[in-house]
């Protein structure tokens, strides 16, 4: 798991690195002239091997080198977060917390019932967290990754009911302050949870 650390060490680096690299996935219309101004590969985003590092430990069934990496990659994300770049870093954390989830339902992984338990425990204080610095674009991003993250637990026959409680929690918290459009959303991901 050092190795793990080493990497999430180097993604302030990434995050402000101004790569013209384009993600055909990422806009919706291109020119001539985009593609011949753009970097011939995207620079290494070290998230990607943190999170190799952690499906390595997955495949061995080691649960809690999983829950160390999902913790690490979580504290990472708070660590790193502020108000310029809450976009783009609430995109590539949530990303690879959704990934990890996902690799667990469909891999031969047999902790997937408690890691997803443990998601949620650890996703709980990171949102609260992330409505309290008012990082509110950061917020809309990662909660809707949670309600995406709800939606395969619930296909894979896992119980919401917890993700349920944080959005309602977060609904509340959002209204308290004064930030509808928040609110909202959490009420919006509940509903699609219930219907799930």
């Amino acid at each position: 798991m050092k190795k793990l650390k080493e990497e999430l060490v180097k993604v302030p680096e990434f995050i402000s690195s101004d790569s013209n690299y384009i993600h055909l996935s990422q806009v919706d219309f291109i020119c001539e002239d985009t593609i011949k101004n753009t970097d011939e590969l995207p620079l290494e985003d070290p998230l990607v091997a943190a999170f190799n590092i952690i499906i390595t430990v997955s495949n061995n069934n080691f649960v809690d080198h999983v829950e160390l990496g999902i913790n690490e990659l979580l504290k990472s994300y708070v660590e790193y977060i502020d108000a310029d770049n809450q976009e783009k870093i609430s995109k590539m954390y949530s990303y690879r917390i959704y990934l990890i989830f996902i690799w667990c339902i469909n891999s031969s992984f047999i902790y997937t019932a408690h890691i997803w338990s443990y998601i949620i425990e650890t996703v709980t204080p990171v949102s609260h967290y992330l409505l309290d610095q008012e990082y509110y674009n950061g917020c809309k991003i990662f909660w809707k990754q949670l309600g995406r993250l709800g939606r395969g637990a619930s296909h894979s026959g896992l119980s919401t009911h917890r993700l349920q409680r944080l959005l309602r929690s977060l609904e509340v918290k959002a209204e308290d302050i004064a930030w509808i459009e928040g609110s909202r959303l959490c009420k919006q991901l509940r509903h699609e949870l219930e219907i799930t």
